[in-house]
Formats: structure tokens, sequence, C-alpha cells
């Protein structure tokens, strides 16, 4: 079998297994949507919500020299998205735990959680579900809420900060 410059074994469907197509629930309306495991995103037919795929895994695009060729301009920039969007969760989640009381390992704990769980691509965590929370044990909500507000007012401090800075160092 000769491989073709434009795909890559990896990509061929001939090495898939079942587990490679999958459905993932719509966040917004919660329709199951099917993705590929080589789909970066796909559009809900029934709210035409933009979906990023959680599974996908294209991680040989990050060090393949021929990459961008392999899955094309568009595939390629879609996969340098997710994969900022994932280093920038990562160091946020990171952030938001780093601010969290040693002695408040539960909320540790649900923070993590919330994060694996999140359905959410334009969110650090499900809030969604986090508000779920606080008919089951309001004092955990009590304490996660502060932490996330908190957290979230000093990102707003920061990115403020930063959007003075770049104004004040352009020349007039």
């Amino acid at each position: 079998m000769t491989s073709s410059p434009k795909m890559c074994p990896g990509q061929s469907t001939m090495f898939w297994r079942p587990s490679d197509i999958y459905d993932i629930p719509c966040p917004a309306c919660g329709r199951a949507v099917e993705f590929f495991k080589t789909d970066i995103r796909r559009i809900c037919k029934g709210c035409g919500t933009k979906i990023l795929n959680p599974r996908v895994d294209f991680s040989c695009a990050e060090w393949c020299a021929v990459a961008k060729d392999c899955v094309g301009p568009e595939l390629y920039g879609d996969l340098k998205e997710k994969q900022d969007l994932d280093r920038r969760r990562e160091a946020d989640l990171k952030a938001l735990l780093e601010t969290i009381d040693p002695a408040d390992a539960d909320v540790r704990q649900l923070f993590e959680r919330l994060r694996r769980e999140n359905r959410h691509a334009d969110r650090l965590i499900d809030t969604d579900r986090l508000f779920l929370l606080k008919e089951e044990n309001e004092p955990l909500f009590s304490k996660a809420v502060l932490y996330y507000r908190g957290f979230v007012t000093r990102l707003r401090q920061d990115q403020s900060a930063k959007e003075e800075g770049a104004e004040g160092s352009r020349p007039a």
C-alpha cells in the first residue's frame, strides 16, 4: 500500500477502532453530535452551536515537519487554535488552584472535576454544574463561588493592565 502525501497512516480509517467514532452531547441543547477521532469541531444540527472535539488527538502535528501539508492549512489552523486553548485552560486551572487554601481540598477537587467534565469550549470549568451543586452542598458551592469570582476578577484586572501597558508603549 502506498501512502498518499495528503494522508498519514494515523489518519487512515483502515486502522480505526469502533471507539474512534463517538457522540458528544451539545453543550447548548443536549443533542448528540457525532464525532470522528480526527474531527476538530462539528456544528450541532439541533441548534447550530460549534462544538470542539474534546477527544481529538493530532499530537503528531505538534512535531511533524509536514503536518500543515498533511492535514491541510484549515485543519492545521484549527489544531493550533485548539492547542492554544488547551494550554491557556491548563495555565488558568493551575492559577485557579493556586488561589485555593490548602484546607479547602474539597474545593480543589471540585474545580478539577468541573474542568475534566467541562463540555464548553469557551469556559474553563462547567459553571452550569457548579450552580447545580448549590442544591446538594451549599457550603461547598459558596466556597467555590468565592474562589472562582476572585480568580475571574484577578484575570480581568491582569487583562486590563496588559491592555493599558500595550497602549502606553505605542508611539504617539
